[in-house]
């Protein structure tokens, strides 16, 4: 089971502006040369360049005022209300609905569609228009975000990655951040060279995450045979920094750097950093032989370890719960018994009950014994005798 996954193409910083068709131009007077159209993907639109289209658009037609540059006339051409679906591996549909109503018809909205495919040349990619039809504006966005991952060559004698599918290549001994192809790591203090020419490589890019990913093995203190495990993950970036990280006879090396961005077809002056929030509607699932809708979230790179676990938020609220209902329950018993003598003396009784115990006392007459038999000031016969006296 695969994921197209299309986090990577959305903008937290700006807005994507659409190539528009030479041949749209000034199509029923819905397009001229001033017009501009602006997008994201599975998410509404930065609030940039002051459009005044309804907040929560995705995409958003606006014209330029040529002396003052301030967008005019603004229309959405909808908002992200449906999940993004999957023609087949390597394409997929979003669609932007319930836009601002059609000028031709007022009893329409404005709606649109954008057909996402692979194409491992053009980097990123920008949506284009390429047709209008009832006021449902169509594009289409060549990328290779959605594209599978790829195997690539290695050629021991050179120390060269090379991609068949894009006709580059990349030397490994020229790379900026190592010396000849090989670095110094550190591990519990022990030094030890990294090299990148060692042979039995293997190398997958991974286009949704603009890096590539290589294993292999290098000498180093660790089994019997002194080898160790290594995945070299290569990420395109306009930083150069590194980290490592060792499990057992495992090491992990990620480095970040530009010149690896040739090599799977990217350009630093168009990548779009991912939002660490992904949507639901930016992921969909593809079966074999079907087309689903999105039923899961993608797996992302970065972690927010913070964040408590939802069964943990759930057992501290039944904990609270239980508090307040515990003490709910004792106000109300103590109410029942403040407010009603009846009880209140059987609660009494039931104590005095429990604790009394039989005392013994010598008396001087039959009168006193008979006073503390009676506590309740019933009288006996002899105590009618005397107060008839």
């Amino acid at each position: 089971m695969d994921f197209i996954d299309l986090t990577p193409l959305i903008s937290n910083t700006d807005n994507y502006e659409a190539e528009i068709d030479a041949a749209l131009m000034g199509q029923k007077q819905l397009l001229g040369k001033s017009t501009k159209i602006f997008l994201n993907v599975c998410r509404p639109l930065v609030p940039k360049y002051a459009l005044g289209c309804p907040g929560g658009s995705a995409a958003c037609m606006a014209k330029i005022d040529k002396d003052t540059g301030k967008p005019e006339e603004e229309k959405s051409l909808g908002f992200p209300l449906a999940s993004l679906v999957a023609t087949n591996r390597t394409a997929a549909e979003l669609r932007y609905l319930l836009g601002s109503p059609c000028p031709e018809d007022k009893n329409t909205l404005m709606s649109s569609k954008i057909e996402f495919n692979c194409e491992m040349r053009a980097g990123r990619g920008v949506p284009k228009l390429r047709e209008i039809v009832d006021c449902h504006y169509q594009f289409t966005w060549a990328t290779n975000v959605i594209c599978p991952p790829h195997m690539c060559n290695f050629n021991e004698q050179t120390c060269e990655l090379m991609n068949d599918e894009l006709n580059v290549g990349y030397n490994l001994k020229k790379a900026s951040f190592a010396k000849d192809g090989k670095l110094q790591v550190v591990r519990d203090k022990e030094v030890f060279t990294l090299d990148f020419c060692n042979s039995h490589h293997k190398a997958v890019t991974d286009y949704s995450q603009g890096l590539v990913n290589l294993f292999f093995t290098n000498k180093g203190s660790c089994d019997s045979e002194g080898l160790i495990t290594v995945q070299m993950r290569l990420i395109c970036s306009n930083t150069t920094e590194s980290s490592t990280s060792f499990s057992g006879c495992y090491l992990l090396y990620i480095q970040k750097t530009p010149d690896i961005c040739d090599f799977l077809g990217l350009k630093l002056t168009t990548t779009v950093n991912p939002t660490s929030s992904p949507p639901s509607s930016a992921v969909t699932t593809v079966k074999p032989n079907s087309t689903s809708k999105p039923n899961g979230q993608p797996s992302y790179p970065t972690e927010d370890t913070s964040q408590q676990h939802p069964a943990e938020k759930t057992g501290s609220i039944g904990v609270i719960l239980a508090s307040i209902l515990s003490v709910t329950f004792v106000v109300a018993c103590l109410g029942m018994f403040a407010f009603s003598p009846e009880r209140r003396n059987m609660v009494r009784r039931f104590f005095n009950r429990s604790t009394s115990s039989v005392r013994y006392r010598r008396v001087n007459n039959s009168e006193e014994g008979s006073l503390l038999l009676n506590p309740n000031g019933e009288f006996t016969e002899s105590d009618d005798e005397d107060m008839l006296l």
